[in-house]
C-alpha cells in the first residue's frame, strides 16, 4: 500500500476549508459541484486530484482582484485600495469603508454573482469585530 503524504492531505484539506467557508453560500450550481467532487475525492485519499478540483474556484485573494476590477472607478474603490494598504487612519473610517463594501458586495450578489458571498460574510464579521472592540474600549 503506498505511503500517504501527509503534507499534501494538509494542504488539501486546509484549501478545502478556506473555499468551502468562502463559497457554500453560493448559489451558482458549478461552484457547488466543484466543492462537492473536491470533497469526495478527499474522503478517497485522492488529494493530488482533489487539489487539482478544487484549484478551479478562486480563493480570497483571487476574488478580491475579481473585485477590485469589478469596483475600478467607484468611490468604494479608493477606500478598498486603503484597507488593503492598511493606510486607515481610524476605526470609524474602517467600518465606514467595510460597510460600503458590504454594500457593494450585496449588489454583486444581487446581481448574479454569488462567489462573493462568503467575503460579505466576512466583511460582515470584520465590521462587527471592530464595532465590538470599540465597545469595550470606552
Amino acid at each position: 500500500m503506498p505511503r500517504l503524504d501527509t503534507s499534501l492531505k494538509s494542504k488539501v484539506t486546509t484549501l478545502y476549508l478556506e473555499l468551502h467557508g468562502l463559497h457554500r453560500d453560493s448559489h451558482d450550481e458549478k461552484i457547488l459541484t466543484i466543492l462537492r467532487e473536491g470533497e469526495s475525492l478527499m474522503m478517497q485519499q485522492q488529494y493530488e486530484e482533489a487539489q487539482t478540483t478544487l484549484k478551479a474556484l478562486d480563493d480570497t485573494a483571487a476574488l478580491f482582484q475579481k473585485l477590485e476590477v469589478y469596483l475600478k472607478g467607484k468611490p468604494v474603490y479608493k477606500t478598498l485600495k486603503k484597507i488593503t494598504k492598511g493606510t486607515i487612519k481610524n476605526e470609524y473610517e474602517t467600518v465606514v469603508g467595510l460597510s460600503s463594501l458590504c454594500t457593494h458586495l450585496a449588489i454583486a450578489c444581487k446581481d448574479g454573482h454569488t462567489e462573493y458571498v462568503g467575503l460579505l460574510r466576512e466583511m460582515n464579521f470584520k465590521v462587527t469585530d471592530i464595532l465590538n472592540a470599540m465597545k469595550y474600549r470606552r
